[in-house]
């Protein structure tokens, strides 16, 4: 029988409509560190100008694999192309529902075994969120397979042939020769909650960034969107615009 990829078969009807009624969960704490800054080589990024990247979010593909295998075949046809992207972006919620470490196997490395790029970003709510297992450090999952000490293929998910990634923080920076990336983590709550320590980091960053060249930056929660379920965040939108008007850089 084919087998579907990306689909863990002991998710039910049941464990969705389970998750479904969970309460919502408040804001988590950050792991141990602060926000840094990485170049290109320091991630597996190939530095070029221009630069052209694939933005992806809310990709886990925990309920139904194939609108994921769809989107990930899809960039794979585009990095088989010419011109080739030279890595992807993730704005978050990279694992549903809670980032187990179970799930990066179905719903993280096959999804993407056969994308030969590199695949950097932040992570989303879902991420962080670890209310089913309080034992458990929010964001453990992300920040060993993302932010880790150095590349090497993940123990049990080795036979899908990606390292993990080296990013410095969950918060970060990723500097190229063509574009300033800022990713900063927005938390678990809906709406998104962002420490003061995080908007001053953000500041600093905005500030720093070089002004010969584009300046993007990246969060889950959106400040502005029409989507009939979550809508638009007025706390990130207040939140950016602090940190704009007190860096007097606007992205």
């Amino acid at each position: 029988m084919a087998r579907r990829i990306g689909l863990p078969s002991r998710v039910t009807a049941r464990d969705q409509l389970q998750h479904s009624r969970h309460p919502e969960a408040g804001v988590q704490p950050l792991p141990p560190g602060q926000g840094g800054r990485a170049k290109a080589s320091d991630v597996g990024i190939t530095d070029a100008s221009p630069v052209r990247f694939l933005v992806i979010g809310d990709q886990g593909g925990i309920k139904d694999p194939d609108p994921q295998n769809a989107v990930s075949n899809a960039m794979q046809g585009r990095a088989s192309s010419h011109p080739q992207p030279h890595f992807v972006y993730s704005v978050g919620d990279i694992v549903y529902y809670n980032g187990d470490a179970t799930e990066y196997g179905p719903q993280f490395y096959e999804a993407y075994g056969h994308l030969q790029l590199p695949i950097v970003g932040i992570p989303g709510n879902h991420d962080g969120d670890t209310t089913d297992d309080p034992s458990r450090t929010p964001l453990d999952t992300f920040m060993a397979n993302f932010c880790a000490q150095q590349p090497e293929l993940p123990v049990g998910n080795e036979e899908f042939g990606r390292d993990v990634q080296t990013q410095p923080y969950c918060d970060w920076t990723l500097q190229l020769t063509a574009v300033t990336l800022v990713g900063i983590y927005s938390n678990v709550p809906s709406g998104g909650s962002l420490e003061q320590s995080q908007i001053d980091w953000l500041t600093g960053e905005l500030k720093d960034a070089p002004a010969d060249r584009p300046l993007i930056v990246a969060l889950h929660h959106p400040p502005y969107s029409i989507d009939a379920m979550h809508g638009g965040s007025k706390k990130m939108g207040e939140a950016l615009d602090g940190a704009c008007n007190a860096s007097s850089r606007i992205p």
